[in-house]
C-alpha cells in the first residue's frame, strides 16, 4: 500500500498509470470505500490518500 496526503491526488496517481499514452497497456483502476487499487496482471497497487475534491456538476460537463 501507498499513502501520502498531498499533491498529486491518489485519483490523478491511477489516472496517469491507467490512461495513454503513458499509462502502463493493461492497467485497470477500481474504487472500494477510501482506497483505489490498481491491476496491472497479478500486481495490485492499493493507494490510501487524500482524494480529489468532488466537483460541481457545472464544472463535470467542462
Amino acid at each position: 500500500m501507498l499513502r501520502w496526503n498531498g499533491f498529486p491526488y491518489a485519483d490523478d496517481v491511477a489516472a496517469s498509470l491507467t490512461s495513454g499514452p503513458v499509462g502502463l497497456p493493461g492497467a485497470v483502476a477500481r474504487v472500494d470505500g477510501d482506497y483505489i487499487y490498481v491491476r496491472l496482471g497479478r500486481a495490485v497497487l492499493r493507494l490510501s490518500a487524500r482524494r480529489a475534491p468532488a466537483r460541481h456538476k457545472a464544472e463535470a460537463a467542462l
